[in-house]
């Protein structure tokens, strides 16, 4: 018998640029098996792909990497279209996120897939191994339950902590 706790992940991960400016993500799990359920999504809600369908194109790839700072004043490679407008800040790193439900202690498999606004799957997705330890709720309050005179012993008593197997 042993102390089982649940616990939650967070789930962060980089917006595919697959995912159309429309489109959303849904989340699924393994049954601790190693293989993602991918008929039985976890999220209740799709998750946008891109917050209010911004953010598809970053600070260096929009309007402001295209013009005059973008491409350089001579017509050369500028500010937004070099290293700095194709890196993370180029096309957005905003991070999608999704704390899953409560699950119990070991390891889980989480897939994520992006779909277009039509429900067509987009990309890849990503899978990802995460290991859950939660934090198990205490124990009750330890009460004397009684005391020996003869031996000087007192007795305590507590109820065991919901976490707790046995």
């Amino acid at each position: 018998m042993g102390i089982i706790a649940d616990s939650q992940a967070l789930l962060k991960w980089l917006r595919s640029q697959d995912v159309p400016a429309d489109g959303y993500y849904h989340v699924y799990r393994d049954d601790r098996d190693g293989v993602v359920d991918y008929a039985t999504r976890i999220n209740p809600l799709p998750i946008p792909g891109w917050a209010d369908q911004a953010g598809k194109i970053g600070f260096g790839l929009g309007r402001f990497g295209y013009g005059p700072f973008g491409t350089g004043d001579a017509g050369g490679l500028g500010f937004g279209l070099g290293a700095f407008g194709w890196g993370l800040f180029g096309w957005c790193a905003d991070l999608a996120e999704f704390h899953t439900p409560a699950l119990a202690d070991g390891m889980w498999r989480f897939g994520i897939l992006g779909f277009d606004a039509a429900g067509n799957a987009a990309g890849s997705g990503t899978e990802v191994d995460v290991v859950l330890a939660g934090t198990p709720a205490p124990p009750g309050v330890p009460t004397a339950s009684s005391y020996d005179d003869d031996t000087d012993t007192l007795t305590l008593a507590w109820s065991l902590s919901p976490d707790d197997e046995g």
